[in-house]
Formats: C-alpha cells, structure tokens, sequence
C-alpha cells in the first residue's frame, strides 16, 4: 500500500499519515534549502565526514531545530558513500558537450549544472530508467555501481563518469514524527534512536560491499568509467560556488548551517589530505 507520492515521505510523517518514514533529507529541501548539508553538497563530505560532524560538530542539533519547526525528529541512518557523476549515451571531454542535455540529476548538483546549460530535471526512481530509454533524458544520476546496474543504466549508456562531484556521500534518515515520538516512553524512544544507528552502520557497509562488487560486473559488461575533465570539474566549482552564495542569501538557515559545515569541512580536508589520501596511494 502506498501512503505518499515520491518525495513525499516527510510530508506523511508530518501530517501523521504516518508516524516513522525513511527517506533523505534534500528530497524535502523545497520546505528548507538547508536541508541540503544533512544529505549531500557539492565537492563537500564524505560520509564518514558527515557522520562525524552530526555527532560531534553540531550537525545533528541544527538537524533537529530545523526539522523541529515541522514537528519532526531525525536521525541519520546511513549513507550510500561516493556516488557516480552520472551516465551518458556519448562521452563528455568538454563543457560543450554538456549544454543542451537533458539530464535526472539530484540536489544542488542540479542547480549547478543549469549554470553550465544543462536541463536538470529530479525524476523518481521509478521514471528514471524508462525516461533514459526512450531518450526523454539524454543523461542520468541515481545512486551507484550497486543500485546504477539494479536499475539497468548501463543497458541504455556505456558511459558513466566518477566520482560524483555533486554527491560525494548522499545521507539517509529515519524521520518521526515528533509528537508521537515524544509520546513514547524513554525506552522505545531509545529503540528508535538504536534502530537508526544500527541501520546507519549496515546501510553504509552494504553500500562499500556491494558497490564494489557491481564496479567489477559493471566493467566486465563493457562500461567505460571516467573522470570529467579539469575544465568541466573547474566551471562546476565555479558554478556550486555561485549556488552556495545564492542560497545563502535566500535563507538564513542555509547560511547558518553552512558555517557549521564548512568549519568542520576546512579541518577535514587537511585531514584527509595528511593521511587518507596518502593510504589510498600507497596501497594502489
């Protein structure tokens, strides 16, 4: 039975249709643009990095003042990790071989890409395959390996372009309704809070696992994985930069968010760049 349309999961639990919902946060951000820090941002976290920044950066309590607002409770419940830029019918070596796509792409990655001229449109999952086969989009985004080769884009193009600049981690949530979950003695309360942390942990093992089982697959069936080129990745820095500032500007919960985000943000690149990346290196 369904109890809400796509991209209406926080809309049910808002109105009590239904008292617990699973979704991602920036499928709601036409309520608040702020939304979009506690799912995915642009050349942002990963999602070890978000993670750490709800628990202990004060993501989670600017999360929960937000969602409040709406009489909602969230919790983070994992993440799908690194996502794929996208797949395309032909390859793309130059920003002119963007403009003019019609393109299914999510979040501020979207926005972004309108600034390069592409028609970014926010399909649900259930439109995007047949809408990439029968040519009404030129260009698609989902998720990754895993859930790009369960819905069957590499059937419609060979060419998938990684990483996704736009969704470097893209995070989950369990979200209650407040009231009920406020109703709740404390040890239910506990069991949801427990429930959420336990799926946050399998969700984004099971994404690492299976994502990297379905890159092999996916190679073996003939896709060509690539990286876009220094001019593409240099003009869409240049576009998210113009998306973050206008955003901010539209919204002051955007812009305190974003402060909070990116201070962590700056400590997590130097990190990253000291260790993290040099591990990956030396074990290539």
């Amino acid at each position: 039975m369904s109890l809400c349309p796509p991209f209406g999961v926080e809309d049910a639990v808002e109105q009590g249709t239904a008292e617990i919902g699973h979704s991602t946060p920036y499928y709601a951000a036409s309520k608040n643009s702020a939304l979009h820090f506690f799912s995915a941002i642009p050349f942002g976290m990963t999602a070890v990095e978000t993670t750490a920044w709800l628990r202990y950066g004060g993501g989670q309590a600017l999360w929960d003042g937000i969602y409040a607002e709406r009489g909602l409770k969230p919790f983070y419940s994992g993440s799908s990790g690194v996502q794929s830029a996208g797949w395309f019918k032909n390859p793309i070596e130059s920003l002119n071989d963007l403009s003019g796509l019609n393109m299914r792409i999510a979040g501020l990655g979207g926005e972004a890409m309108r600034k390069l001229g592409v028609n970014a449109v926010l399909l649900p999952p259930p439109e995007i395959f047949p809408s990439f086969q029968s040519g009404a989009i030129d260009a698609a985004e989902w998720v990754g390996p895993m859930l790009d080769q369960a819905f069957g884009l590499q059937k419609v193009a060979k060419y998938c372009y990684v990483p996704a600049f736009h969704e470097p981690s893209a995070a989950l949530e369990i979200v209650v309704n407040k009231e009920a979950y406020e109703s709740l003695p404390a040890h239910l309360q506990a069991v949801i809070a427990n429930a959420a942390e336990a799926s946050s942990v399998e969700t984004t093992a099971q994404f690492d696992y299976y994502n990297a089982v379905a890159l092999k697959k996916l190679k073996e069936e003939g896709v060509t994985f690539g990286a876009f080129s220094d001019d593409v990745i240099a003009a869409l820095k240049t576009a998210v930069a113009e998306v973050m500032a206008e955003n901010a500007a539209a919204n002051p919960a955007f812009a305190e968010v974003q402060e909070s985000y990116n201070a962590f943000l700056e400590l997590a690149k130097d990190y990253a760049t000291l260790l993290k990346e040099a591990t990956f290196t030396q074990r290539v």
